[in-house]
């Protein structure tokens, strides 16, 4: 298992509730008690024997003692080593971090892993690749035209819902072998006759081969695929950019005073502030650190600060040297296996148990796959999801589902008033009931007057694009969950993610960290609320010269994962990722229908009682 831990000089994550022990420690430690009980058990017996055989032949009282003191003192330090092997399996049980952790093998030993653990994929961390040397030279990047895939077991032919093994070797662009891992990767399968297609995961064996684990989920045929999500040195190469104090977007500060408008540079962190006085508006901004460059016009002070301005994106500065940064990451292996799959008894995996009877904490540790396009339909690998139009009113009514995020789930606001025929009550992206094509970032809702409910997107905040947006409408998520009052049994999905991928990681830690924060309180005063957390998606930027893309995913996904394992029973994980890496999704607003596919999965889970 790998954990995503990302550093910074001068800077040190927020202190964690939990204390936790070192990962060196926490990974050797068991080894070694271990042996201590095996030999100081070796000891005992050979003592005891020993003392056996001297009984019989001296039979003397005083070697005799002796010989029981040395037992006793040996069983008293057995003890002691046991109980404190013990103790340490028992409490490492509540020593899941969320920001400071170890980092294993990805999904080694899945079988054996306690219900405890997380699943995550594997990723290498920021520590771990920031000093690589050579990640200028493109001719050591993975290549996806020299790689190779190998079935692992002997045949072709498999049956239904049963494990296929790949074995993935990456070679350089030079065709050489790769020697060590750290390359994102991302296997699937599918059947264009039959419109299907599944998603596996991926081991890392840190020496440039890779296991890619696949499970037959239709019968047929199908062609498995790999892609190089990103390779080490694009991460490399970006960490370092994140450090020099880049940020993939222009933030201007807005001042209004007079009837006049000053505009100065806004930074979202403190440690690569430049020289020029700063008006400090951290407490302004909900206490989410931000600052602005002080205006220079005369009578303009900071606290004239009110709108903000986002839109504009920034390229990644690359020297000769890096200039391969600006071709795409995402690159698909030439290599492929084809694979036969036979059954008499179904024609694809099904399940028995509804969507809506499974445990909010089965939604964060299910491995992949976790369902599987058939007839170009998403099934639930471990439950069935059959929900109709008339579900969703009857789920929604007399309550409000608030939908809180960036314009990828503005989709789901889209899909839902065009699927529940809703009416229009506020949001400038519409003008009557006709869409428009003009794009804002404003609160909007709809409502269903029969059944008496609403359906509302609102966006993050920052670092959410905005054009002159008043800094009232620029609320992070954590503050307008604070503003839910008592008593409320709304529906809530939440997503932070394409938006993040153009500044340091930390900056979505600390974003999501508040937000769970809110939802512990929020789910203390409304008992009834229910609440989703919608997990990254995969997609493929066309403007290969910023930070976005799905190279985030797995890396957000642990972020995730970590910081709200104590809510694990109280808040459902929608997770997207593999639906979009069997779709093969390449947009970073899917497609309708895959989005419809999505709402389906989520309320599928929150509406059956």
């Amino acid at each position: 298992m790998t954990f995503v831990v990302e550093s910074h000089p001068g800077f040190e994550p927020a202190p964690s509730e939990y204390t936790y022990a070192t990962p060196a420690f926490k990974e050797h430690f068991p080894i070694l008690a271990k042996k201590l009980v095996q030999k100081l058990f070796w000891n005992v017996a050979v003592i005891f024997l020993g003392d056996i055989s001297q009984r019989n032949k001296l039979c003397g009282q005083r070697e005799m003692n002796f010989k029981f003191k040395k037992v006793m003192i040996l069983a008293v330090f057995l003890l002691a080593a046991g109980l404190l092997y013990l103790s340490w399996n028992g409490v490492e049980k509540f020593q899941i971090a969320p920001g400071h952790v170890q980092h294993g093998k990805g999904h080694q030993n899945r079988k054996h892993k306690a219900a405890h653990e997380l699943t995550l994929k594997p990723v290498k961390t920021e520590t771990e690749i920031l000093n690589d040397a050579n990640y200028q030279d493109s001719n050591r990047h993975a290549s996806g035209k020299f790689s190779k895939l190998f079935l692992i077991e002997k045949s072709h032919v498999y049956g239904l819902n049963e494990t296929v093994n790949i074995r993935i070797v990456l070679k350089d662009r030079k065709s050489k072998p790769k020697t060590r891992g750290g390359d994102m990767l991302v296997v699937w399968m599918k059947d264009r006759r039959r419109k299907a297609s599944s998603a596996g995961y991926v081991i890392d064996h840190d020496n440039g081969t890779y296991t890619g684990v696949l499970r037959t989920m239709w019968t047929g045929q199908a062609v498995i695929y790999v892609a190089i999500l990103s390779s080490r040195e694009r991460m490399t190469f970006i960490y370092k950019t994140f450090r020099t104090g880049f940020f993939g977007k222009h933030v201007y500060c807005l001042f209004d005073a007079q009837n006049i408008t000053e505009t100065t540079e806004g930074y979202l962190d403190e440690r690569f502030l430049k020289k020029e006085t700063l008006c400090n508006l951290t407490a302004e901004n909900w206490g989410v650190p931000f600052y602005c460059t002080k205006p220079e016009k005369h009578g303009f002070e900071c606290h004239h600060w009110s709108r903000v301005n986002t839109v504009h994106f920034k390229p990644v500065p690359t020297e000769a040297d890096t200039s391969w940064y600006r071709s795409c990451a995402f690159e698909k292996l030439q290599d492929w296996i084809h694979i036969r799959v036979s059954s008499v008894k179904a024609a694809a995996v099904f399940s028995t148990s509804p969507c809506g009877k499974k445990r909010f904490r089965d939604s964060w540790g299910t491995p992949s796959p976790i369902g599987f396009f058939c007839n170009s339909t998403w099934r639930q690998r471990k439950c069935f999801n059959i929900l109709s139009t008339n579900d969703y009113h009857q789920c929604l009514t007399n309550r409000s589902l608030r939908v809180f995020g960036d314009s990828t789930v503005r989709q789901f606001f889209t899909v839902l008033y065009k699927t529940l025929n809703l009416k229009m009550r506020t949001g400038p992206w519409f003008l009557g009931q006709k869409l428009t094509s003009h794009k804002r970032y404003y609160y909007m809702e709809a409502y269903e007057e029969r059944h008496n409910y609403t359906v509302a997107w609102i966006p993050h905040g920052l670092p959410m694009s905005y054009f002159n947006a008043n800094r009232t409408a620029i609320r992070p998520v954590f503050v307008r969950l604070d503003e839910i009052p008592s008593g409320s049994s709304d529906i809530i999905l939440i997503n932070l993610y394409a938006h993040f991928n153009l500044f340091p990681v930390h900056i979505f830690r600390d974003q999501l960290k508040r937000t769970r924060i809110s939802i512990q309180k929020l789910l203390t005063r409304s008992p009834n609320i229910k609440l989703a957390i919608k997990g990254p998606h995969n997609y493929i930027h066309p403007i290969s010269n910023h930070t976005l893309g799905g190279l985030w995913g797995p890396i957000y996904e642990s972020i995730i994962k970590q910081e709200f394992v104590a809510l694990y029973d109280r808040v459902f994980y929608l997770d997207v990722w593999d639906m979009t890496i069997a779709v093969e999704n390449a947009n970073v607003h899917p497609d309708e229908h895959v989005v419809s596919m999505m709402i389906h999965t989520f309320l599928g889970y929150l509406c059956v009682e």
